[in-house]
């Protein structure tokens, strides 16, 4: 069975070493890894969930304050961790429901 890194960061790997050669704290490499992994991670839910999806979108697109699509992704991120978070806490299942706030017409 591979390691979780190779499936999530499979493709990369030049990249990822090259960026990485220099480095000698283990502390350092180990958050430049999570980074990665959670930067990719989100890009799959982004592709393929539509509550990802959907806020995505909604962050880029911004009512009164539109957003780059790294920083939009950078939103998506943070999402995700509370999300993640949030299940982990009530041991419950994750349903795909965005909460829209809607204008008034």
């Amino acid at each position: 069975m591979p390691h979780c890194r190779q499936v999530i960061l499979c493709g990369v790997k030049r990249r990822r070493d090259k960026l990485l050669a220099g480095l000698a704290n283990s502390g350092l490499r180990i958050t430049i890894y999570s980074a990665l992994c959670l930067f990719y991670m989100t890009l799959g839910a982004v592709q393929t969930s539509s509550f990802f999806k959907g806020y995505y979108e909604q962050k880029k697109k911004g009512c009164g304050h539109p957003l780059k699509k790294k920083e939009a992704l950078c939103a998506v991120i943070l999402k995700l961790i509370r999300v993640l978070f949030a299940v982990i806490r009530d041991r419950r299942m994750f349903t795909e429901e965005l909460n829209r706030c809607r204008e008034a017409a």
